[in-house]
């Protein structure tokens, strides 16, 4: 949640503006290991928090696993 408050652009944004309070932002864990229920009718967005490490990891995943499927094709970059 700290590293949201600075570096969530579409969070901060939100809040600065008085549309959103942080109190009222959950964290995923809430959902999945807590039991958090949201409201009916509650919008909820994923915002996904990390460093790049970790995106390059899964997209390695993806890669491979298109490759070993035949998916994609090569470009002539």
């Amino acid at each position: 949640m700290e590293q949201a408050k600075i570096e969530c652009g579409d969070l901060v944004a939100v809040v600065e503006a008085g549309k959103l309070s942080w109190e009222s932002v959950r964290e995923l864990g809430d959902l999945v290991a807590n039991g958090f229920t949201r409201a009916p009718g509650a919008i909820t967005l994923f915002e996904s928090q990390g460093i790049a490490i970790e995106d390059v990891a899964a997209a390695k995943v993806v890669y491979e696993k298109g490759r070993e499927q035949g998916r994609g094709r090569k470009l002539d970059v």
